[in-house]
Protein backbone atom coordinates (compact mmCIF):
# COMPACT_ATOMS: atom_id res chain seq x y z
CA UNK A 1 0.00 0.00 0.00
CA UNK A 2 0.85 3.42 -0.76
CA UNK A 3 0.00 6.90 0.21
CA UNK A 4 -1.56 9.19 -2.38
CA UNK A 5 -2.53 13.02 -2.05
CA UNK A 6 -6.05 13.90 -3.95
CA UNK A 7 -5.77 17.51 -4.87
CA UNK A 8 -6.32 19.46 -7.66
CA UNK A 9 -3.08 21.58 -9.96
CA UNK A 10 -2.48 24.17 -7.52
CA UNK A 11 -4.01 23.22 -4.92
CA UNK A 12 -3.58 21.98 -1.22
CA UNK A 13 -4.75 18.09 -1.21
CA UNK A 14 -8.40 17.38 -0.33
CA UNK A 15 -7.35 14.47 1.27
CA UNK A 16 -4.73 11.68 1.83
CA UNK A 17 -5.90 8.19 0.98
CA UNK A 18 -4.09 4.91 1.34
CA UNK A 19 -4.10 2.52 -2.29
CA UNK A 20 -2.51 -0.35 -3.92
CA UNK A 21 -1.93 1.39 -6.98
CA UNK A 22 -1.88 4.11 -8.73
CA UNK A 23 -5.24 3.40 -10.76
CA UNK A 24 -7.05 2.63 -7.52
CA UNK A 25 -5.90 6.12 -5.94
CA UNK A 26 -7.30 7.55 -9.45
CA UNK A 27 -10.63 6.23 -8.67
CA UNK A 28 -11.20 7.78 -5.50
CA UNK A 29 -10.44 11.62 -7.07
CA UNK A 30 -13.51 13.97 -8.05
CA UNK A 31 -14.07 15.95 -11.54
CA UNK A 32 -10.37 17.63 -12.35
CA UNK A 33 -8.50 15.89 -9.25
CA UNK A 34 -5.79 13.79 -9.76
CA UNK A 35 -3.83 11.54 -7.02
CA UNK A 36 -0.01 12.17 -6.32
CA UNK A 37 2.29 9.13 -4.36
CA UNK A 38 3.70 10.70 -1.80
CA UNK A 39 5.73 8.94 1.08
CA UNK A 40 4.27 10.62 3.85
CA UNK A 41 1.26 13.30 4.90
CA UNK A 42 2.40 16.84 4.90
CA UNK A 43 1.54 20.10 4.86
CA UNK A 44 1.78 20.32 0.56
CA UNK A 45 0.63 22.11 -2.35
CA UNK A 46 0.09 20.37 -5.91
CA UNK A 47 2.41 21.59 -8.93
CA UNK A 48 0.89 23.31 -10.94
CA UNK A 49 1.26 20.46 -14.10
CA UNK A 50 0.14 18.72 -11.49
CA UNK A 51 3.18 15.84 -10.99
CA UNK A 52 4.22 16.69 -8.38
CA UNK A 53 4.10 17.85 -4.35
CA UNK A 54 5.64 20.63 -3.31
CA UNK A 55 5.62 22.28 0.37
CA UNK A 56 3.40 24.48 1.17
CA UNK A 57 4.58 27.55 1.72
CA UNK A 58 3.28 29.29 5.08
CA UNK A 59 3.41 32.32 6.14
CA UNK A 60 6.47 33.08 8.38
CA UNK A 61 4.29 33.98 11.81
CA UNK A 62 2.84 30.24 11.12
CA UNK A 63 5.80 28.70 10.58
CA UNK A 64 7.18 30.77 13.94
CA UNK A 65 4.07 29.59 15.82
CA UNK A 66 4.72 26.10 14.76
CA UNK A 67 8.20 26.19 15.58
CA UNK A 68 7.67 27.82 18.74
CA UNK A 69 5.04 24.76 19.40
CA UNK A 70 8.17 22.40 18.73
CA UNK A 71 9.85 24.10 21.31
CA UNK A 72 7.19 24.07 24.06
CA UNK A 73 6.35 20.32 23.58
CA UNK A 74 10.68 19.75 23.67
CA UNK A 75 10.33 21.87 27.86
CA UNK A 76 7.30 19.87 28.58
CA UNK A 77 9.13 16.25 27.64
CA UNK A 78 12.35 17.69 29.68
CA UNK A 79 9.77 18.54 32.60
CA UNK A 80 8.11 15.30 32.10
CA UNK A 81 11.47 13.30 32.34
CA UNK A 82 12.19 14.52 35.98
CA UNK A 83 15.87 14.90 36.91
CA UNK A 84 18.33 12.91 38.70
CA UNK A 85 20.19 13.67 41.63
CA UNK A 86 23.67 11.88 42.56
CA UNK A 87 23.22 9.87 45.46
CA UNK A 88 19.32 9.56 45.53
CA UNK A 89 17.80 9.54 41.97
CA UNK A 90 15.27 10.48 39.50
CA UNK A 91 13.26 13.18 41.33
CA UNK A 92 9.57 14.46 39.64
CA UNK A 93 9.93 17.76 38.73
CA UNK A 94 6.23 18.97 37.54
CA UNK A 95 4.65 21.73 39.49
CA UNK A 96 2.94 19.68 42.33
CA UNK A 97 6.25 18.02 42.46
CA UNK A 98 8.48 21.07 43.15
CA UNK A 99 6.10 22.94 45.32
CA UNK A 100 6.34 19.81 47.25
CA UNK A 101 9.82 19.81 47.58
CA UNK A 102 10.57 23.37 48.43
CA UNK A 103 8.46 23.08 50.99
CA UNK A 104 9.64 20.05 52.33
CA UNK A 105 13.38 21.46 51.66
CA UNK A 106 12.13 24.39 53.55
CA UNK A 107 11.12 22.56 56.26
CA UNK A 108 13.92 21.13 56.86
CA UNK A 109 15.99 23.95 56.70
CA UNK A 110 14.35 24.99 59.74
CA UNK A 111 14.27 21.94 61.77
CA UNK A 112 18.36 22.15 61.06
CA UNK A 113 18.89 25.49 61.89
CA UNK A 114 16.82 24.49 65.19
CA UNK A 115 19.29 22.02 65.65
CA UNK A 116 16.98 18.90 64.52
CA UNK A 117 19.32 16.36 62.85
CA UNK A 118 16.19 15.40 60.63
CA UNK A 119 16.27 12.75 57.05
CA UNK A 120 12.99 12.54 55.15
CA UNK A 121 12.05 9.68 52.61
CA UNK A 122 10.80 10.49 49.46
CA UNK A 123 8.82 8.74 46.47
CA UNK A 124 11.02 8.92 43.24
CA UNK A 125 10.07 9.22 39.99
CA UNK A 126 10.23 5.59 39.44
CA UNK A 127 8.05 5.10 42.66
CA UNK A 128 10.76 3.88 44.55
CA UNK A 129 10.65 5.06 48.10
CA UNK A 130 14.27 6.29 48.99
CA UNK A 131 14.33 6.31 52.86
CA UNK A 132 16.55 8.31 55.35
CA UNK A 133 17.96 10.93 53.39
CA UNK A 134 19.99 13.15 55.41
CA UNK A 135 18.56 16.91 55.64
CA UNK A 136 21.73 18.74 54.08
CA UNK A 137 21.57 15.85 51.16
CA UNK A 138 17.76 16.72 50.30
CA UNK A 139 18.00 20.42 50.59
CA UNK A 140 20.97 20.08 48.08
CA UNK A 141 18.63 18.21 45.68
CA UNK A 142 15.95 20.76 45.67
CA UNK A 143 18.29 23.48 44.80
CA UNK A 144 19.93 21.38 42.43
CA UNK A 145 15.94 20.67 40.96
CA UNK A 146 15.15 24.16 40.95
CA UNK A 147 18.51 25.34 38.76
CA UNK A 148 17.96 22.22 36.66
CA UNK A 149 14.00 23.52 36.06
CA UNK A 150 14.93 27.25 35.80
CA UNK A 151 17.77 25.75 32.96
CA UNK A 152 15.03 24.42 31.08
CA UNK A 153 13.04 27.58 30.77
CA UNK A 154 15.87 29.11 29.71
CA UNK A 155 16.84 27.27 27.08
CA UNK A 156 12.83 27.68 25.97
CA UNK A 157 13.09 31.57 26.18
CA UNK A 158 16.72 31.63 24.43
CA UNK A 159 14.69 29.78 21.45
CA UNK A 160 11.86 32.09 21.58
CA UNK A 161 13.98 34.86 21.29
CA UNK A 162 15.63 33.37 18.42
CA UNK A 163 12.47 32.19 16.74
CA UNK A 164 11.14 35.89 17.28
CA UNK A 165 14.46 37.51 15.63
CA UNK A 166 14.40 34.92 12.65
CA UNK A 167 13.90 37.46 9.53
CA UNK A 168 12.80 34.39 6.78
CA UNK A 169 11.96 30.64 6.75
CA UNK A 170 15.47 30.28 5.82
CA UNK A 171 16.62 31.57 9.58
CA UNK A 172 13.93 30.29 11.47
CA UNK A 173 14.68 26.90 10.08
CA UNK A 174 18.39 27.10 10.82
CA UNK A 175 17.86 27.28 14.90
CA UNK A 176 18.54 24.12 16.69
CA UNK A 177 15.78 23.47 18.86
CA UNK A 178 17.19 20.12 19.91
CA UNK A 179 20.42 21.20 21.65
CA UNK A 180 21.48 23.70 24.23
CA UNK A 181 19.20 21.67 26.87
CA UNK A 182 20.36 20.79 30.08
CA UNK A 183 21.23 17.11 30.87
Amino acid sequence: MSYYAVTKPGERPRLFIEAGTQEAADLRCGEGEIAIATDRMDDYVASADGLALLPFPFPLPILKLRRWNAVKALRSAKVAAGVAVAGIGRFDIDAESRAAIAAEALGLTADSAAGQAMTVQWKMRDNVVVADIAAADFIAAAQAIRLHYRAIHYRAQQLGLAIDAAADAGELGAIDIESGWPA
